[in-house]
């Protein structure tokens, strides 16, 4: 009896990068802190920067709660 299992063979390689991704991105808050440093340590940062970097700060607090 013959069975076709590319379609499985694609989910399961499909399930893996999403995970080994998760992971990854779950050990890598490095932008975000980054951007909280940058911010700390020039209190004279302009008003217009300061909303770019919450802006990015909230998506990918946003992104990482998703995942």
């Amino acid at each position: 009896m013959l069975q076709e299992v590319t379609e499985l063979r694609r989910l399961e390689a499909v399930r893996r990068d999403f995970v080994a991704n998760v992971s990854h991105e779950s050990k890598r808050p490095g932008p975000i802190r980054a951007m909280v440093e940058t911010m700390v340590d020039d209190p004279q940062m302009q008003a217009a920067q300061r909303e770019r970097f919450l802006s990015r700060i909230e998506q990918q607090t946003l992104r990482l709660s998703a995942l």
